[in-house]
């Protein structure tokens, strides 16, 4: 996926993915280096996945300002 930001497009991809498991039950994955969508710990519900999420890969989620 392409975004603007200030007049430049920056390409963003998806790192993480939530699944609904059941009825309010989800799990979450990441995308690996190797594009397969790896599993993260635990099943809980979208707030306490989203931030399980937000918790492990918050290192990955950061923009690249180089």
């Amino acid at each position: 996926m392409q975004v603007l930001a200030e007049n430049l497009i920056v390409e963003v991809g998806i790192v993480a993915r939530l699944t609904e498991l059941a009825r309010n039950r989800y799990s979450a994955a990441f995308r690996s280096h190797t594009e397969r969508w790896e599993p993260l710990p635990g099943t809980g519900s979208l707030d306490e996945m989203a931030d399980v999420v937000v918790t492990l890969l918050q290192p990955y989620l950061q923009p690249d300002n180089y």
